[in-house]
């Protein structure tokens, strides 16, 4: 709710969003650290998935050694690092051996709710007005940390029932009289192309098309296959160019190759598009 990806404020307290990317987050070395999903991203700079897991390693355990780490255990991926961290940490998610967990999560719109467990006991309820299973995990996040700073069940409840998402995560843009919503989100990675979608379908009733931009030919080469069956959770897909970014293109990698694999999935409601001015008839057609 800040306006800005940066506040300032006026405690002894710095939080930061740390990115694998180039591996740039192994610079910190935090007090407490969060680790809240790992999946193979980043190709260029990674080999393989247990070369990320290693740089995930090395930077839990370069936290300060009276801080602790907040591990979400319902990814696989995650719990695969515990038995390598050196420091104390916390567990949380919506699995029954989460220390910090949800229970009877519910979703209405781009509302959420769930009770909140502390080892097996049940503190407090906790409403969100952002939508996804996703949202849920970054809350409990956020309550593992602030739990760990002494802050009171109270203030962590005020703070989550105020947040109202950040910009380009399934921020609404328009929402028409017809009960239409526009949704943007920057999700460019098939687990959050996925979480994205699957929010909207568990909260809304409403037919989902998704207009979709792969973003890097690397990553459309590395993970088409993925991005198909995340897509085929939408009603209908319309499939862009690939945005190359920093990129120069791949020979062969364009949007066919997720095209073609979602065809082979069954799914047969995508359109390819080579002309973005011309998404609102092929939106008003479908």
């Amino acid at each position: 709710n800040f306006g800005s990806n940066t506040l300032s404020g006026s405690g002894d307290i710095i939080v930061v969003e740390a990115d694998e990317f180039d591996r740039s987050f192994l610079s910190l070395q935090p007090s407490m650290s969060i680790i809240n999903n790992l999946d193979l991203e980043h190709t260029d700079c990674y080999q393989d998935i247990d070369d990320i897991k290693d740089a995930f390693i090395s930077f839990a355990n370069s936290s300060q050694l009276d801080g602790i780490i907040g591990i979400c255990i319902d990814d696989t991926n995650v719990k695969d690092i515990i038995s390598k961290l050196k420091l104390p940490y916390r567990t949380y998610g919506t699995t029954s051996d989460a220390s910090i967990r949800a229970d009877q999560i519910k979703f209405s719109g781009f509302n959420s709710s769930f009770k909140l467990i502390q080892d097996n006991e049940f503190i407090g309820n906790i409403n969100l007005g952002v939508p996804g299973k996703h949202n849920i995990q970054n809350s409990l996040a956020a309550i593992t940390i602030a739990l760990e700073l002494n802050i009171s069940i109270d203030i962590i409840k005020i703070g989550l029932e105020k947040y109202n998402g950040v910009k380009r995560r399934l921020e609404v843009k328009h929402q028409l009289k017809n009960g239409t919503i526009l949704i943007d989100d920057y999700a460019h990675h098939p687990t959050e192309v996925e979480a994205s979608i699957s929010a909207i379908r568990k909260s809304f009733k409403n037919r989902i098309i998704t207009v979709f931009q792969p973003h890097l030919y690397s990553r459309t080469y590395n993970f088409y296959q993925d991005f198909a069956k995340a897509l085929s959770l939408s009603d209908v897909s319309i499939l862009l160019d690939i945005y190359p970014s920093r990129e120069k293109p791949i020979k062969d990698v364009t949007s066919e190759l997720i095209y073609n694999e979602m065809l082979k999935l069954g799914y047969d409601n995508i359109l390819l598009n080579k002309d973005i001015s011309l998404i609102p008839k092929m939106i008003q057609d479908v």
